[in-house]
């Protein structure tokens, strides 16, 4: 039967995987099944039926870096610089983060119910990453593809690739965000730099 990883795997709820300030979850409408970023354009897939609000929800998504891996586009190579650790069929092992594991984000924070096509709508944790290149979002409905959270004071909790968390403000400067998002753009900025 068709779906059946979503109906079985795809189904737990992973208390862990949900922010204990964030308790929206419960209405939300729709589910997204993924997202994805390449060539400085984005999509995903999501259910507004409905149909798939039995999938796991998820705060906290892999960071796809800048905009993914937008090679396949030579106009927008600028940006491959900042691809992240999870990207859309992404394969990296650490010695692929030359920039360094303390200094790269791994998995960045992400609210419920968000606003996709008038939905309310949440994000499953077998999603792809959330791109890092538009910062930051500030509120709740909007920004599906920006970061954003439930927390007072406008910020997100980020996880290195070393495992360590951190919280990060809406009010970091977009290419420090960048840096940190990208695993081997050469510019190194560390969680205590910021």
């Amino acid at each position: 039967a068709p779906f059946t990883v979503w109906d079985n795997a795809g189904t737990f709820k992973i208390p862990g995987f949900l922010c204990p300030s964030d308790g929206g979850h419960t209405s939300a409408t729709g589910i997204f099944l993924g997202l994805y970023a390449r060539d400085t354009t984005l999509g995903g897939w999501w259910d507004p039926s409905g149909g798939g609000v039995g999938l796991g929800r998820c705060n906290y998504m892999s960071c796809a870096g800048g905009v993914g891996a937008p090679e396949a586009n030579p106009a927008h190579s600028y940006w491959g610089d900042f691809a992240g650790i999870f990207h859309n069929r992404s394969e990296n092992s650490f010695g692929q983060i030359t920039d360094g594991s303390s200094n790269t984000i791994a998995f960045m924070e992400q609210g419920s119910n968000t606003e996709v096509a008038g939905t309310m709508t949440d994000y499953s944790w077998i999603c792809d990453g959330m791109p890092s290149a538009w910062g930051i979002y500030v509120g709740r409905a909007g920004g599906w593809f920006q970061p954003k959270s439930q927390h007072t004071g406008n910020l997100i909790i980020i996880a290195l690739g070393d495992g360590s968390g951190h919280s990060v403000t809406a009010s970091i400067e977009n290419a420090i965000f960048n840096n940190l998002a990208g695993r081997a753009d050469g510019r190194i900025v560390g969680i205590e730099d910021i």
